[in-house]
C-alpha cells in the first residue's frame, strides 16, 4: 500500500482547479455552500492515463462563533456526477 501511495503522490497531481458553480445558503449563525469544481489532472501524473478531468461537487457547512465563520463539516457529494457515499470506500 505504501508503494502505491508513494507512486501516486510522487508527481504533481493537479494542473488546475476551476470553480464551475457555487450556491450559498446564509442564516444568522449558520451557512452552507455547494461547490462544483473541475480539476484538470497534470498529464505527467500516472492517474492521467485514466482521468484527464475530474468534477467534484462538495458541500461545506459553517457556523458563526465569536463573530468569525468556522467550517463545521465538509463532504464530497458527487464525483463526475456520480453520488458518493463514504461507505463505498
Amino acid at each position: 500500500m505504501m508503494a502505491t501511495c508513494q507512486k501516486w503522490f510522487s508527481a504533481p497531481l493537479i494542473e488546475k482547479n476551476s470553480l464551475l458553480s457555487k450556491q450559498l445558503e446564509l442564516r444568522d449563525t449558520e451557512a452552507a455552500t455547494v461547490l462544483v469544481v473541475v480539476t484538470q489532472i497534470d498529464p505527467r501524473h500516472n492517474i492521467a492515463e485514466n482521468f484527464k478531468v475530474i468534477q467534484t461537487t462538495s458541500k461545506i457547512r459553517f457556523a458563526k462563533q465569536n463573530k468569525k465563520w468556522q467550517i463545521t463539516s465538509a463532504e464530497i457529494l458527487m464525483i463526475n456526477n456520480q453520488p458518493i457515499h463514504w461507505g463505498q470506500f
